[in-house]
Parts: structure tokens; C-alpha cells; sequence
């Protein structure tokens, strides 16, 4: 495995599934908090008037204890992703729907500095053209971090590589990571992808 790049796995919430992923080089593991995802994570009610809901990971035991967490939201009220980030540890909020960069901002003066301070948003696009990699310039300056999940026959199948030469389309100023690939086909790069690419979520 490429030391230089970083690896990320989403859907992840026992210790032995995190040990198995961090001897692979995972370092960045995503906690799914939309509704009908098979890994979503819930919140325990407090039913305690207004003392907030609370999780039942975040405790000295937490398989997540120390390492970087993103938070993976799909078009969810900002109400609900501040009580996340306030009861979880969150390095990352990772919004993989359609998202509008008005709600992007105002969801970071709500966070940032009394919340949580040094959170950073991931914003999450589809692509499979170079067109569909250009629709990053819509939210260019409101986001610390992209991902770019391959989709359709540049996603390659039977053993092909992704179409890398996707990411030539992207000039753009923040780091991205590549998502919906394979740990083989990164451990088959032999050339760098992208000045930019600083990593990959891996396939479970």
C-alpha cells in the first residue's frame, strides 16, 4: 500500500471490525448517520427534557477512541448534525446529498467556534465524466475537502482499473479523496493520480 495516501471505510461501529480495517492501513473511518443505511448509527432518547440525545460509542471503551472520525450525512436537518457533532467526536461531517452551500455555511457558523471548533466538511460527488467532476466549482471555497465516488464503467469491473484520467478536469484548490474503489486497485496505481488526491475510501 502507497504509505502517502490516506484509506477511509464507512460503516463501521464494533472494535473488532475497526481492528480488522486498521491492519490494512484504514486510518479514517465514517460513522453513517442516514436513516436506512444497514450501518446507521442511532442515538439513544435521554428522556430527560432538554438534556440531548447521546451515543452509546462515545465512552472510554470506544472502538473509536483516537482516531479520525467523519460523520456521513445525507441531506439531514442541521439541527441533526450539530447533536452528532456535539455527542460524537466528529474531525470531519461528510454531506453526500444535495446539499446547498447557504446550508453548508450557515451549518459552519453554527459549529464553529463554540461547538466545534476544528470540524471540516466533506462535500461528496458522483462522477463518471469529466462534466460530473466539475460540478465541484458549485462549492469551491465552502469546503475544507471532496470526494469523488466513481460510479458507472469508470468505476472499472472484472478487474479494471477506475478511469483516474477522470480527475484531470479537476484544478481546483482543496484536497479530495476517490471513493467507491478497492484496496487492489490502489495497491495497483503505479503512477500518481492527481496532485490534489489524498486518498480513498476503500469498499468494505
Amino acid at each position: 500500500m502507497n504509505e502517502q495516501y490516506r484509506l477511509k471505510v464507512s460503516g463501521v461501529s464494533d472494535a473488532e471490525t475497526v481492528k480488522v480495517w486498521q491492519q490494512k492501513g484504514v486510518d479514517m473511518f465514517g460513522l453513517a448517520f442516514t436513516k436506512g443505511s444497514p450501518d446507521y448509527v442511532g442515538m439513544i432518547p435521554s428522556r430527560a427534557g432538554i438534556i440531548p440525545d447521546y451515543s452509546s460509542l462515545v465512552n472510554r471503551e470506544s472502538p473509536f477512541t483516537g482516531l479520525t472520525l467523519v460523520g456521513i450525512f445525507r441531506d439531514d436537518m442541521p439541527q441533526n448534525i450539530v447533536t452528532r457533532v456535539y455527542n460524537y467526536p466528529l474531525d470531519y461531517i461528510q454531506l453526500d446529498g444535495d446539499e446547498s452551500v447557504i446550508m453548508i455555511d450557515n451549518l459552519r457558523r453554527t459549529l464553529v467556534p463554540d461547538i466545534c471548533p476544528n470540524v471540516r466538511i466533506i462535500k461528496t460527488l458522483s462522477v463518471s465524466c469529466p462534466d460530473d467532476v466539475l460540478r465541484y466549482k458549485d462549492y469551491e471555497g465552502h469546503v475544507e475537502l471532496f470526494q469523488f465516488n466513481i460510479t458507472g464503467s469508470a468505476a472499472g469491473h472484472d478487474g479494471e482499473l477506475p478511469d483516474w484520467s477522470l480527475f484531470d478536469a479537476y484544478t481546483g484548490a482543496e484536497p479530495f479523496l476517490v471513493g467507491s474503489v478497492t484496496i487492489d486497485a490502489v495497491c495497483r496505481m503505479t503512477s500518481p493520480v492527481h496532485p490534489r488526491l489524498i486518498g480513498f475510501e476503500v469498499n468494505r
